[in-house]
């Protein structure tokens, strides 16, 4: 009888187990997605001519509206409106398409964290195309059942 009870035990024990794993592979998976969506229309409207700066300025506000959190957002238009224009969200480094290198995947040393990678080809000082690889450490959190970028560094 004993033997039953633990064995019944042990087993519910795997279930609990197998099913968190399934629970958080699948969180992973929306997180992911959200972050492919994101830096593929992130990429576009950095990389589309706009009549003037306030279209382009008012579709990265919608677009960080929707996939960032309301900090990062501030944040983010400070450093784009401040003496450098620096651009938090990809490291200033955007490609016009994102090329067959880009990826998204969990970090597996910290939780919420996925890192955005992709080859971006941009000027160097010599005013020289160079490619270069851009690895971004995106922090991300559940805000009313929807994944948002919270911290990119």
């Amino acid at each position: 009888m004993k033997k039953n009870v633990f064995s019944i035990f042990i087993l519910n024990m795997f279930m609990l187990v197998g099913s968190l794993h399934a629970q958080n592979t699948g969180s992973e998976k929306m997180a992911i997605e959200m972050l492919k969506r994101f830096y593929i229309e992130y990429g576009t409207i950095w990389t589309t001519k706009y009549p003037n700066s306030k279209v382009f300025n008012y579709k990265l506000d919608s677009l960080a509206k929707q996939y960032c959190t309301s900090i990062l957002r501030i944040r983010a238009k400070k450093a784009l409106a401040g003496d450098y224009g620096q651009d938090l969200l990809s490291n200033d480094l955007m490609s016009p398409k994102l090329n067959e290198n880009f990826q998204v995947e969990k970090d597996p040393k910290n939780s919420n964290v996925y890192i955005v990678s992709f080859v971006a080809t941009n000027m160097n000082a010599s005013l020289k195309y160079v490619k270069q690889k851009v690895v971004l450490h995106v922090s991300v959190v559940k805000e009313n059942d929807k994944y948002k970028i919270s911290n990119v560094r």
